[in-house]
């Protein structure tokens, strides 16, 4: 394993925390809708944003955030580009 697949990886272990945190905002914004516990129109409105923002933020880590990657380590060279280099 590479340091890039690590960093890979490791961004997709915060991107699933991420997302599970947005699962939760969202089961809170569902259990205020069914009556559990009192919201005003200003809190759905913000547990819903935030569940969703969350939930995106977490999915684009959990795909592996291809933009951080290549701005921490470049564009990935394969075996076959570096050997039509050196020819």
């Amino acid at each position: 394993m590479t340091a890039r697949d690590g960093f890979g990886l490791a961004l997709r272990i915060a991107g699933l925390i991420v997302a599970l945190y947005g699962a939760d905002w969202l089961g809170r914004f569902a259990l205020g809708q069914m009556g559990f516990f009192k919201l005003e129109r200003t809190d759905i409105t913000y547990y819903l944003a935030e569940g969703l923002v969350y939930l995106f933020v977490g999915a684009y880590f959990l795909h592996g955030a291809p933009h951080f990657v290549r701005y921490a380590y470049g564009d990935e060279v394969t075996d076959d580009d570096s050997d039509e280099e050196k020819a």
